[in-house]
C-alpha cells in the first residue's frame, strides 16, 4: 500500500505543474486536443509550454516562426520575452534568413 501512494504523489504533482501551465498559457481549450489538429500559432504555445514543463534554465527555440503569420510572429515574439521576464529562463533563437 504504501508504495502505491508514494508512486501518486509525483503523477499528482505533475498535474498540478501541467494544470499551471495550461493556466499560464491561456491553453485550455486545446488541451486534450492533439497537437497535430492545432493551428500553428496555438501549436506554438503548446510547445513553448511543453518545452517549460521541466523548467529549464535555458530555452532554446529553433525556428519558432516558421510557418506563423506577421499577427502570430509578433504574439510569439511578445510571449517568449515575457517568458523571459517571467520565469528568468535565458532564450536562444534560432533561425534561417
Amino acid at each position: 500500500m504504501r508504495w502505491r501512494r508514494r508512486r501518486r504523489e509525483p503523477r499528482k504533482a505533475n498535474c498540478r505543474a501541467a494544470d499551471a501551465l495550461i493556466q499560464e498559457f491561456r491553453l485550455s481549450d486545446v488541451a486534450n486536443r492533439r497537437r497535430a489538429n492545432s493551428r500553428s500559432g496555438r501549436a506554438s504555445g503548446l510547445e513553448l509550454a511543453r518545452a517549460l514543463a521541466i523548467e529549464p534554465k535555458l530555452l532554446l527555440l529553433d525556428e519558432p516562426a516558421a510557418g506563423l503569420n506577421h499577427e502570430e510572429v509578433d504574439a510569439l515574439g511578445a510571449e517568449i520575452k515575457a517568458i523571459r521576464d517571467r520565469r528568468g529562463v535565458s532564450v536562444l533563437l534560432s533561425s534561417i534568413t
